[in-house]
């Protein structure tokens, strides 16, 4: 066979596609319009007629007018029919979809989705998410749905495309609204912690202030009122510097509370002898302080260690009380 020849036959050929690709498109046009009554489509089987209009009728209008993108493909993913849906949804215009492949309206990463979904649509039918490429280069996430459309034959599988665009904008949304609320929540916890930082310190601060204050009145004032008691006095003197210690004594046991507050049946005088013990004072030293006798010192500490829990106990009494200041 010559060139020439087989030029001329190729050419020929060609002729004869184009020639059955027009009569193709020309029947699908008259489908579409209402033109065409029936088809003899030639099956595994022999041929067989599908009637367009009578009992067919309000169904193929009803494909034409719903919401869902529907489809019929062959095995190898070739596209017979679809209906204006799914032409939206792909932004492609019927002609241009109809004979083509589906596969072309897929990202390429997505294309072992829809070959097991075809296979499955071939026999016991599939559904997946995936998303669908448009004319323009936008991806659309469709929910499809695949079964075998047996009254066809071949193998012919209906497809039926629910565009899930809002659904998937809604969890998006969600899935920020979660993120935000997340990062608030962390947010708040660390000023929270910080919070309890500062709140602590405080604590540790007014602590600080209360011993400064209870050590300069033991030390620096209830020492020269012991010795100013020691002195001859008048009535009125004597009155004065009572209740002047009176006074003193009301302010040092206000910075008590917590102590006063857990072991309610403590003394003034087990309070004053507590502060004194707290603050480092020896026997000696607190009964100087409180002019009382040591042995006086040393039955309030026992009943202190009694009351506190720590009898025939080895805890140091100090130890104890800086617990509570």
């Amino acid at each position: 066979m010559s060139r020439a020849e087989t030029r001329e036959e190729l050419l020929e050929e060609l002729q004869q596609l184009k020639s059955r690709l027009s009569e193709a498109e020309e029947t699908l046009r008259a489908i579409r319009c209402g033109e065409v009554d029936a088809l003899v489509v030639e099956t595994g089987q022999g041929e067989k007629v599908f009637t367009l209009t009578g009992a067919d009728h309000p169904y193929r209008l009803m494909i034409e007018m719903m919401n869902e993108g529907s489809a019929i493909l062959s095995p190898n993913g070739t596209i017979f029919y679809c209906n204006q849906r799914f032409s939206e949804m792909i932004k492609t215009s019927l002609e241009k979809i109809i004979g083509g492949s589906i596969y072309r309206f897929v990202q390429v990463k997505e294309k072992k989705i829809l070959e097991k979904l075809i296979k499955q649509g071939v026999s016991r039918g599939g559904r997946d998410e995936i998303d669908l490429r448009a004319a323009d280069g936008t991806s659309v996430p469709i929910l499809l749905s695949l079964s075998n459309f047996q009254s066809l034959g071949s193998g012919a599988i209906c497809l039926v495309a629910t565009d899930i665009s809002e659904q998937k904008h809604s969890e998006e949304s969600l899935k920020k609204s979660q993120t935000e609320l997340r990062t608030k929540t962390k947010s708040l916890e660390e000023v929270n912690a910080a919070l309890k930082v500062l709140l602590k310190q405080m604590e540790e601060g007014r602590r600080e202030l209360e011993e400064k204050i209870l050590a300069n009145i033991r030390e620096s004032v209830s020492p020269y009122i012991d010795q100013l008691k020691k002195t001859p006095l008048s009535e009125k003197q004597a009155t004065f510097l009572t209740t002047a210690e009176t006074n003193l004594d009301h302010i040092a046991s206000s910075f008590l509370h917590n102590l006063k507050m857990k072991y309610l049946n403590l003394t003034h005088r087990e309070i004053q002898i507590a502060a004194l013990v707290k603050e480092g004072k020896s026997v000696k030293d607190i009964a100087e302080m409180l002019n009382i006798a040591a042995k006086t010192v040393e039955f309030h500490r026992n009943s202190l260690r009694t009351k506190l829990g720590l009898k025939n106990k080895k805890a140091d009494l100090r130890s104890h009380l800086l617990t509570f200041l």
